[in-house]
């Protein structure tokens, strides 16, 4: 929006520096809200090592992978667990 004055030069409004929104949090953001807190810790590790391929040295649970397939959070590829985007956006 521009201002005009009396034959003076047009000058813009300032629009005033506001608090941004809170955000809003989605199902997607949150998986884990349902759980435990120890539960959640868990399976937020389980993901790393699984992201990180670390299950050779210690395997995941079953629970935990059945728990994180649910979730939509890894998919498993030849019976190899795999970390959706939805699971490396919960990661990262």
């Amino acid at each position: 929006m521009v201002r005009k004055t009396d034959g003076r030069r047009a000058t813009p409004l300032r629009e005033p520096i506001g608090v941004p929104p809170p955000l809003k949090v989605t199902s997607t953001e949150q998986p884990f809200a349902g759980l435990s807190l120890e539960r959640a810790i868990e399976l937020r590790w389980t993901l790393r090592d699984i992201q990180t391929d670390r299950l050779t040295l210690m395997p995941a649970s079953d629970d935990d992978l059945n728990a994180l397939t649910e979730l939509g959070l890894v998919e498993l590829h030849d019976g190899v667990p795999v970390v959706t985007p939805a699971g490396l956006a919960v990661v990262e």
